[in-house]
């Protein structure tokens, strides 16, 4: 059990509650750093952290997760680029990225807008952590092979250049990042008076109390310009919707803007149904026939074949969703459970797509079912706890979230 004092210090240094970083975790390092110094009481070690900023940060140090990698979340930053294109084509872009771990995001926008033919010179990227250590990785920016996921990795042949232990990130693209330590909910000084057109805060909230994560909300909204936009996880979405911000898309939560909605440019097909593919049937061939024998009538032509089609999926239902066709991606989802049987993934989605119609109850039940068949479903629990803080089950809520942020952590420790 964490010791309640010296959960305060660090709630206090950086808004961060102990106990979400997994089971037994912070106690375990916590009980390191005691060992290292002689200290045989938390009473001892609460005086130190009470007297050395120098202790205080080597905890914070041991303590912040800062697993990560390159084009985390790429939906995130093909949704930035589309934004920044839409602009005047001359004018500047000041994005923020908090907490920005060793790099990998900052970076990641620098050059998913280099790639879509945004100068860098146009843009100005300021990246904020509390770890001194991870900022200067961060500004090293000499990544192992861990950094880069995916099998898409094109980037790594245009941004680095091999070097020994790993990829060192070229000049240009560096030089569009900025580094600042601090943490949420007060900014460095240079950066709380600048304002923002987009900012990252991503894995942060899970971490949070509820009276921290209003905090960070408000921190970030002083300093996100008008129409800008907020990015965060996709299971962190439930947690900022409402109020006066508005998800870009109803499905893919995770960019939000205050006032309206956005609505979509453009609508994506349907996937056509087997009765609108089927061809006419092709005419009937006369039959040569010998002029010996009597005449055959023509036999009909077998049946037209209709071609193969890819039965919808459920990432058709899910663009279907996004661009607000929700009846037909809410169709899509009920034939692809009857198809494939119980899939928490498929529960999910149709209970993300009953949410955004406004049928709660059925949203819960989809939702309570995904968390029968995975029981760490995270953003299953966000977005159950979401509607149950709605309804007023604080209580209810707020042991989702428990569990939500338990999860996370087992997840992250795998």
């Amino acid at each position: 059990m964490i010791d309640v004092e010296i959960a305060a210090i660090l709630h206090r240094a950086i808004g961060l509650e102990p106990s979400t970083i997994g089971p037994g975790i912070a106690q375990r390092t916590i009980e390191a750093h005691m060992k290292r110094l002689g200290l045989p009481t938390a009473e001892a070690y609460r005086a130190c952290l009470r007297s050395s900023p120098e202790e205080l940060q080597e905890l914070i140090e041991s303590l912040v997760v800062q697993e990560t990698w390159f084009f985390r979340d790429p939906d995130a930053f093909v949704t930035l680029a589309a934004l920044v294109i839409s602009r005047r084509r001359n004018d500047n872009v000041r994005i923020l990225s908090v907490p920005c771990s060793t790099g990998e995001e900052p970076y990641s926008i620098a050059m998913a807008l280099a790639d879509t033919g945004v100068p860098l010179s146009r843009v100005a990227i300021d990246a904020v952590d509390v770890s001194a250590r991870a900022l200067k990785r961060a500004e090293a920016a000499m990544y192992p092979p861990n950094s880069f996921r995916g099998s898409n990795l094109g980037y790594r042949e245009r941004y680095f250049r091999p070097v020994p232990g790993g990829f060192r990130l070229d000049d240009a693209t560096r030089a569009a990042v900025r580094f600042h330590q601090g943490a949420l909910p007060r900014l460095p000084l240079e950066v709380a008076q600048r304002r923002y057109d987009a900012i990252f805060c991503k894995n942060l909230f899970i971490y949070c109390d509820e009276p921290s994560r209003k905090a960070i909300v408000t921190a970030l909204t002083c300093v996100l310009a008008d129409k800008g936009t907020l990015f965060v996880a996709a299971a962190e979405a439930p947690l900022i919707s409402g109020g006066d911000w508005r998800a870009i898309e109803p499905i893919a939560a995770s960019a939000f803007q205050r006032g309206e909605r956005r609505k979509a440019s453009g609508e994506i097909s349907a996937p056509p149904s087997l009765a609108k593919m089927t061809p006419p049937a092709r005419p009937a061939m006369r039959a040569a026939t010998p002029a010996a024998r009597p005449r055959v009538a023509p036999q009909p032509p077998p049946p037209a074949r209709p071609p193969s089609v890819r039965p919808p999926s459920l990432a058709d239902a899910r663009r279907l969703a996004d661009v607000g066709r929700l009846r037909e991606a809410e169709e899509i989802c009920q034939a692809h459970l009857k198809a494939n049987g119980d899939l928490a993934d498929a529960h999910f989605l149709l209970g993300l797509i009953r949410d955004a119609q406004g049928d709660a109850d059925c949203a819960v039940e989809s939702y309570k079912r995904t968390l029968y068949l995975d029981p760490e479903h995270v953003e299953a629990l966000m977005h159950l706890a979401s509607v149950m803080s709605k309804r007023g089950e604080r209580a209810s809520a707020e042991r989702l979230l428990a569990r939500a942020r338990r999860a996370e952590a087992e997840r992250r420790s795998r």
